[in-house]
């Protein structure tokens, strides 16, 4: 009987180590597991911000390329209002001259 009991005994402390075993197995594949799930979270922002800076990149260049035409073409439109108008504006001069010379001898 006494044989028997250290049996039944030794059977259980075998199948309690076993259980340890395998929950400490658990615990590595699970903190294996968490550190893969980190690691693609990481990759995933990183590539995540990647594609945010390349687009916001890409945003600034065609904004400034917009601005620089339109510079260009208001920069156009002004020489040619000024180019169109010199005329006028070279007679505007001569007549503000003849009447500032006019009032000072007079």
């Amino acid at each position: 009987m006494k044989e028997i009991m250290n049996e039944i005994l030794q059977a259980e402390r075998k199948v309690e180590e076993t259980l340890q075993k395998a929950r400490e197995k658990a615990a590595e594949i699970k903190l294996q597991a968490e550190k893969k799930a980190s690691q693609k979270i990481d990759e995933a922002r990183r590539k995540a911000k990647e594609i945010f800076l390349a687009g916001v990149e890409e945003a600034k260049q065609k904004a400034m390329r917009i601005r620089d035409g339109k510079l260009k073409k208001a920069e156009e439109e002004s020489e040619e209002i000024r180019s169109s108008n010199r005329e006028n504006i070279e007679n505007l001069i001569q007549e503000i001259v003849r009447l500032v010379i006019q009032t000072v001898y007079d």
